[in-house]
């Protein structure tokens, strides 16, 4: 008998730790490029392919628990390098608060954009007009040139031109790729999410990986996704007539 009064208090508060035993969880991301990427050679054509390209990633997120509810799209600008280099890791999203292990966060690459190189070419400064009041009579005068429209293709050359170090004219490259949506039409260069990759542990700490892809660019935009253990607090789990107990 005594030994089963002691042994209650002992099973009560297991309970307990198991109960307070939380979770918060970071996400981070990285772009790179395939080495048979057809997006290579049109850079290499640009003339800055010992530059750095910019490529934006938007990520959407659920993560939904009783302490905290999160719903939205996060926008991360991200270096992207051509290989043989490593790619960079940048953290993305991440959790303030422990909460309850409800399971991990949804993660979905909406789009995937960028632009090589990451900072456009300088422009040659056109030289000025004449001064209306200094122009001779009968000179000719420079009407202001108009851009030209936008490319339909997917992989536009921009008008912004510059020269560089070795004197040949440079230009930047633009790309883009999203997901599938219903009663949008498909993009040439078609981002497929929710590639599953290994599972591994950095400096970081532990983590699961996911890739999206770019059909035809052959673009990846990778996420990892860490789960640090910690201990939630007790007091959200006194039920309030605003806040039930869950």
């Amino acid at each position: 008998m005594l030994w089963l009064v002691a042994a209650t208090p002992l099973a009560v508060a297991a309970d307990e730790d198991d109960a307070l035993a939380g979770v918060r969880y970071r996400v981070d991301a990285s772009v790179s490029i395939e080495q048979d990427s057809p997006l290579i050679s049109r850079i290499r054509q640009t003339g800055s392919a010992d530059a750095d390209g910019v490529v934006n990633v938007q990520l959407r997120i659920s993560a939904n628990s009783r302490e905290i509810r999160y719903f939205g799209i996060v926008s991360k600008d991200l270096p992207l390098r051509l290989p043989p280099a490593d790619p960079v890791w940048q953290k993305v999203w991440e959790e303030s608060v422990c909460h309850q292990r409800r399971g991990p966060p949804k993660l979905t690459v909406l789009r995937v954009s960028g632009r090589w190189p990451a900072t456009p070419p300088a422009v040659n400064a056109p030289t000025a007009p004449p001064d209306a009041e200094t122009a001779q009579p009968g000179a000719f005068q420079a009407s202001p040139v108009s851009p030209p429209p936008a490319s339909p293709h997917l992989i536009p050359e921009t008008a912004e031109r510059g020269t560089s170090s070795t004197g040949t004219a440079r230009s930047s490259v633009d790309f883009i790729s999203a997901i599938r949506h219903i009663g949008m039409p498909l993009r040439d260069d078609e981002l497929v999410p929710g590639i599953k990759l290994p599972e591994g542990v950095d400096e970081v700490g532990p983590y699961y990986a996911l890739r999206a892809q770019t059909k035809d660019n052959r673009l990846n935009a990778d996420l990892r996704l860490y789960a640090f253990a910690c201990r939630v607090d007790a007091a959200r789990f006194t039920p309030t007539p605003e806040q039930p107990l869950r």
